[in-house]
């Protein structure tokens, strides 16, 4: 049985050898990539202590686009170690992004409603704001929906995409709304 492994070994040594180069530059892109996704996070929530100027969400969102950036990078980097066409897996990627974008219209618009809603700074969390038949206290605000406390003690999570086509009404910080 020794012999049959020592026997493999050696004829196979180019193969094992290659593979085992592979799977150590597969090591490094993974924990690089876990290190700069660690270290841009802190980045990010660095700036938003001391700046001030970035929205507790923005930080979410950035946080988020950083992390899954780097792990299709690291992920596409890791199958062509391995030898896998990444040309045509892009492309690929590229044409379904297409037809996912076209399928998910409506997602797509809440997503657009959020970012601008964020970046207007329409409202922010805490904010009393009023839209349609809704009022309440602002509790979260992400790139799909906005989740209200109304004054009644109902939890309401509209659409941004609905809030965004309506006038909204801010009536700031108000404590004494409840």
């Amino acid at each position: 049985m020794e012999n049959m492994f020592v026997s493999f070994i050696f004829t196979h040594k180019s193969i094992l050898v290659s593979l085992a180069e592979r799977l150590l530059r597969a090591l490094v892109i993974v924990i690089t990539a876990k290190i700069i996704s660690v270290m841009a996070t802190k980045l990010i929530i660095h700036l938003g202590k001391t700046t001030g100027r970035i929205d507790e969400t923005i930080q979410y969102i950035l946080k988020m686009i950083v992390k899954y950036a780097l792990f299709i990078v690291s992920l596409i980097m890791l199958l062509d170690i391995f030898g896998v066409n990444t040309t045509a897996l892009i492309a690929l990627l590229g044409t379904s992004g297409v037809a996912i974008g076209l399928a998910l219209k409506g997602t797509l618009s809440n997503i657009a409603a959020g970012i601008m809603l964020i970046f207007l700074k329409s409202y922010r969390k805490d904010d009393v704001i009023e839209f349609g038949a809704f009022k309440g206290v602002v509790k979260r605000l992400d790139l799909f929906t906005t989740t209200l406390e109304t004054a009644e003690g109902i939890v309401v999570s509209a659409p941004n995409s609905s809030i965004w086509a309506v006038p909204i009404k801010n009536h700031g910080k108000t404590p004494d709304f409840k």
